[in-house]
């Protein structure tokens, strides 16, 4: 969990520093990192202000919980569709990488690019061709009788895929 630096964490932090704990363990009390108790160690040090001065930060979520659910369905419901595209659909408020990053972080959805696959060459096209040619006179009952296999393995036994 982040540190959020409201006043009760910062004077908890404040207390603990002046009782002379190690960052390490006030890292661990305030379930922060040790770079973030450094920081506020060295603000108070120089004198800085021991209050948040981050900008525009609420301190909540920029993305609603409602506006998640909607992404999350419109998914669900179009799972090839980009985020891009979901995003400008539903209207959803704030930037696509704010978006992006609350979908990381708060759902089990997780991105990935589509596998690219070879493009049919003119010569595997004139051959499928050719096929379809010679095979024109087959009868359903043919084609019932006929298996199609692309890199499967069949096996007449259920020991397994080898025996």
């Amino acid at each position: 969990m982040a540190f959020i630096p409201h006043d009760n964490n910062l004077g908890v932090l404040r207390g603990l520093i002046e009782a002379g704990q190690s960052n390490i363990e006030i890292a661990n009390h305030l379930g922060c990192t040790k770079k973030t108790v450094c920081k506020w160690r060295m603000r108070l040090r120089d004198g800085v202000p021991m209050e948040d001065l981050r900008r525009y930060n609420s301190g909540q979520f920029k993305i609603s919980n409602e506006n998640l659910e909607r992404v999350v369905e419109a998914f669900i419901e179009q799972p090839f569709d980009t985020l891009r595209n979901v995003h400008a659909r539903l209207g959803i408020p704030g930037n696509i990488h704010t978006l992006s990053r609350a979908i990381r972080s708060r759902t089990d959805m997780r991105f990935r690019k589509p596998a690219k696959k070879p493009l049919l060459r003119d010569q595997d096209y004139a051959l499928r061709l050719a096929y379809a040619y010679a095979h024109l006179e087959r009868t359903p009952l043919d084609w019932r009788k006929t298996v199609f296999m692309d890199e499967k393995t069949f096996s007449s036994t259920k020991d397994g895929k080898f025996n």
